[in-house]
C-alpha cells in the first residue's frame, strides 16, 4: 500500500490477509518481526511503534472514509441503521444488567 485508500493489484497473500482475524493478525506480526529480526539483527521497537501508530491513523482514516461514503450513498439508510444499532445496543446493555442484578440475589 503506497497511500491510505490506494488500490492496486492485489496479491495472494495480501488478498488473503484481508479475511484473517485480529488473533491471525497478531501471530502473523509476530512471525513477521522473528523474520525481520533475523535478517536485520534486531529492529528498534521505537520505529516499530511508529509503524503501528501510523497504521492505526490510516485504519481510522479508511474507516471513517468508508463511514462517509455509506453516508453519501444512502442517507436515509446510513441513519435508520445508526438508530438501530443504538438502541439495540441499549437494549443488550439494559439485559446484561437485569442479568447480574439476577444471578446477585
Amino acid at each position: 500500500m503506497l497511500l491510505p485508500g490506494y488500490e492496486g493489484p492485489k496479491e495472494q497473500w495480501h488478498a488473503e490477509l484481508q479475511s484473517v482475524n485480529r488473533f491471525g493478525l497478531l501471530c502473523f506480526i509476530d512471525s513477521l518481526v522473528l523474520h525481520l529480526d533475523c535478517i536485520t539483527g534486531g529492529m528498534k521497537r521505537d520505529s516499530l511503534l511508529d509503524t503501528v501508530r501510523t497504521s492505526k491513523k490510516f485504519g481510522k482514516w479508511d474507516a471513517g472514509h468508508a463511514r462517509h461514503m455509506r453516508l453519501m450513498e444512502n442517507p436515509r439508510k446510513f441513519i435508520d441503521e445508526q438508530i438501530r444499532r443504538s438502541q439495540a445496543g441499549k437494549r443488550a446493555a439494559r439485559r446484561r444488567k437485569k442479568a447480574l442484578r439476577e444471578a446477585a440475589r
